[in-house]
């Protein structure tokens, strides 16, 4: 990019006097490194094209990123890990008694809504997957059946802001001694069971066939796991953690809270301790900040490409500026004839001004064509756009021809006060 410069410095120390009394020697070879500097310009703009299209069309994918119903209302909600000793807590019904405490003394902290837990978080990019089988669904021929499994408290769904669609949600009764219950996606659901309902359903997990009890709404993950790029949603199975976990003793927590959740982390510590001072307690943090990193891998990419586009046109702008400077100096004489005989200072504007534009609709050919090529690279990092983005294609080339314009105003206005008698002196 710093070819653009090239012309602009030579520019700057131009002695016009010292050119004026040039005449006409060594015309061929300055309309010759002139052809060069112009063709440099119009490659930089032409890169600069380039960034600005790639950059827009990122910044457009990761709004619409953002811009994802995620199926729940992160807002006020505190989460946190822990991990359990193996040699204190060796069974799976010690482990539900931990938890089981756990959440209800988190439930007693002042400022605290409710609480509950799963063995993964949403966007955490970790997750279980399982076959199932559907009762009664005539099967396609090599249809796949898999399905993320989720194993979660009680309170999970109400603390996540997961709406209840259909039926109902786990309870404590809900245990390894009550009949095997699951609570399934609205994706699973429609897709399954189509337009009857997927209540008092049964699928099969494993060897075991369970009931389907409710249905909940979509949770849609920003990125989680998949570089930024949202695949569609697909089915979820829930399971209440109750019935039985092969998660050996680490669990996410989330607790809803009246106001900032980070205020209450001190109050989880304590609580934690009191149970049990010796499990570990690690990634406090709200669960804003977790779906934020979630789209850490896009976010850097637009900023990065953003930063590189806007220098690329500034340095742009400033060698289309240098060669228009230059080629003013040159022609100093030139444009002293014209308004001697009779051009006015509009008509020498609109010359120079014309030059620049050709320049920068040359740029601007090359940088539309070197963008389509590039937009192979980025089709597997946008979600929900197409990498040739008509809209940001013209928005790009506006921006630069607006900026190339600008930058050959000043040089246009130089040229337009060009004294003729001055130059017909030098000649």
């Amino acid at each position: 990019m710093g070819i653009g410069l090239l012309p602009a410095l030579r520019a700057s120390n131009i002695d016009l006097a010292t050119r004026l009394s040039e005449g006409t020697r060594g015309a061929s070879g300055a309309v010759r490194h002139g052809r060069i500097r112009d063709a440099l310009v119009v490659i930089q703009l032409g890169l600069a094209l380039v960034l600005l299209v790639s950059a827009g069309v990122l910044l457009k994918s990761f709004m619409s990123l953002l811009a994802i119903e995620t199926g729940i209302r992160p807002q006020n909600v505190l989460t946190f890990e822990t991990s359990l000793p193996d040699s204190r807590y060796q069974t799976f019904e010690q482990r539900r008694l931990f938890y089981d405490q756990l959440l209800r003394d988190l439930r007693a902290v002042p400022g605290v809504v409710s609480a509950g837990s799963a063995v993964y978080l949403p966007a955490s990019g970790w997750f279980h997957s399982t076959s199932f089988e559907v009762e009664g669904y005539a099967a396609a021929r090599d249809e796949r059946f898999e399905a993320e499994l989720k194993q979660v408290s009680p309170d999970y769904f109400a603390t996540m802001g997961i709406d209840l669609e259909e039926g109902r949600a786990f309870t404590n009764d809900d245990d390894e001694s009550a009949p095997k219950v699951v609570v399934v996606n609205q994706f699973m659901a429609g897709r399954y069971w189509g337009q009857r309902s997927a209540v008092g359903g049964r699928l099969r997990l494993g060897n075991a066939w369970h009931d389907v009890v409710g249905v909940v709404g979509d949770v849609r993950y920003r990125g989680a796991g998949m570089d930024g790029r949202h695949a569609a949603d697909g089915p979820r199975i829930y399971l209440p953690y109750a019935s039985g976990s092969r998660q050996r003793g680490n669990m996410a927590v989330v607790v809803r809270t009246v106001g900032d959740p980070a205020s209450l982390a001190p109050q989880v510590r304590r609580v934690l301790s009191s149970i049990d001072p010796n499990v570990a307690l690690f990634g406090v943090r709200p669960l804003e900040d977790i779906l934020w990193d979630a789209v850490a891998g896009p976010r850097f990419r637009t900023w990065l490409l953003g930063v590189f586009g806007l220098a690329s046109l500034i340095l742009s702008v400033v060698g289309v500026y240098g060669v228009m400077a230059y080629a003013v100096a040159q022609r100093t004489r030139e444009l002293g004839i014209r308004k001697a005989l009779g051009a006015d200072q509009g008509h020498i504007v609109t010359y120079v001004v014309t030059q620049g534009l050709i320049i920068s609709a040359l740029g601007v050919v090359i940088g539309v064509l070197g963008a389509l090529a590039a937009a192979g690279v980025l089709r597997s990092y946008l979600y929900n756009l197409a990498p040739r983005d008509p809209g940001t294609f013209v928005i790009a080339a506006i921006v630069l021809v607006t900026a190339s314009l600008a930058a050959c105003l000043v040089p246009a206005l130089r040229a337009a006060r060009v004294d003729p008698l001055i130059a017909l002196r030098a000649e």
